[in-house]
């Protein structure tokens, strides 16, 4: 797997700010996600070499966190807050006029690839 210089230069960077090789893999999948679409089984496995951490330790994390996905998405990336908090001042209805407006399925992205 090979990524972009300056994908390789800030994860240089971030190994030296932070005190763990673990702390940088949030912001590293980050990273790696917005440089090549959704992190793949290739990128999983570099990561996980480089950071000294097996594929199960970073699929945990990619898991835990909605931002990350191993599944490619549309251009724009739409999500709504539905838990309790944001139920109370009107999440679901507005994740149902979401879904009508951008005739979108939920956890998937549209025929045109514009939004998910």
């Amino acid at each position: 797997m090979r990524f972009s210089e300056e994908f390789e230069k800030r994860f240089t960077e971030m190994l030296g700010h932070y005190p763990t090789k673990r702390s940088v893999l949030v912001p590293t999948l980050l990273y790696a996600q917005d440089e090549i679409g959704s992190l793949t089984d290739d990128v999983i496995a570099e990561l996980a070499q480089r950071l000294e951490l097996t594929d199960l330790e970073v699929r945990n994390v990619i898991s835990y966190y909605s931002l990350l996905t191993t599944k490619p998405r549309g251009k724009y990336n739409v999500q709504v807050c539905t838990n309790i908090a944001c139920m109370l001042v009107g999440g679901e209805e507005l994740l149902e006029h979401c879904k009508k407006k951008l005739a979108s399925r939920i956890k998937g992205p549209r025929p045109t690839n514009v939004h998910s």
